[in-house]
């Protein structure tokens, strides 16, 4: 018997499609978590333990993402020291082990009139579609899709600095960094977070004319007057 209430969306004009077919609803509590980082993944984990397990509320993760990489590693990644393969939780499995259901796709927009959350299309590696766009109905909705990189404004950040939020962004920046080991190329911090300050000592070649994190005296943006020495 299907578990709970799925009704195709138009996305042109964001309702409902009046031709489809619902999903025959199961009358219990449905608890909605849209993003599956360390504090969604927690929360639906408990919930399907102590609620889910028993059939005393449906429990459903929403995230765009396959897999869970624990965000403070993602610095390993970027330095080339580690394979994500072999960190990655997969959020299917991890719904089957803890009682609760794990939908794949990206929020796009709430109708909070109705209770229902609209998630977009899916598609795979080649632009086929996995699933359409869908609306799904919920009594209680946890919004708990983190945060984006600050970059305080910092002039040419938002155009030439990679952060570090995703592990395809850290493998992103792995690349870089790899293909300009043969370059003069200055590495520069904007915020000295915990991903910066364990990422560059990586990058220390004591016998290098490069600037890093941690080869300065305070943590912080290097001066252009070091810059030109660097270079």
């Amino acid at each position: 018997m299907p578990d709970e209430k799925s009704t195709l969306l138009d996305v042109s004009t964001k309702a409902p499609a009046p031709d489809s077919v619902r999903d025959q609803e199961v009358a219990v509590h449905h608890i909605r978590a849209v993003g599956g980082g360390a504090a969604g993944l927690e929360l639906v984990t408990r919930l399907g333990d102590t609620l889910g397990r028993h059939g005393r509320a449906r429990i459903t993760l929403i995230e765009k993402g396959r897999t869970h990489l624990w965000k403070p590693l993602l610095h390993a990644i970027a330095a080339g020291s580690m394979d994500p393969g072999g960190h990655e939780l997969n959020y299917l499995a991890q719904a089957h082990w803890h009682h609760f259901r794990y939908r794949f796709g990206e929020m796009i927009g709430l109708d909070r009139t109705k209770k229902e959350v609209w998630i977009a299309a899916t598609h795979d590696e080649e632009g086929r579609q996995i699933t359409p766009p869908r609306a799904f109905r919920y009594d209680t909705l946890v919004i708990a899709v983190g945060s984006v990189t600050n970059d305080f404004g910092t002039p040419g950040a938002s155009q030439y600095a990679v952060p570090l939020e995703t592990p395809v962004q850290a493998m992103r920046f792995n690349r870089h960094l790899v293909n300009a080991d043969e370059s003069p190329t200055v590495i520069d911090g904007i915020r000295p977070r915990k991903s910066g300050s364990q990422l560059t000592p990586r990058w220390r070649e004591p016998d290098s004319n490069r600037w890093s994190l941690a080869e300065r005296p305070a943590l912080g943006r290097v001066s252009q007057k070091k810059r030109r020495a660097a270079a």
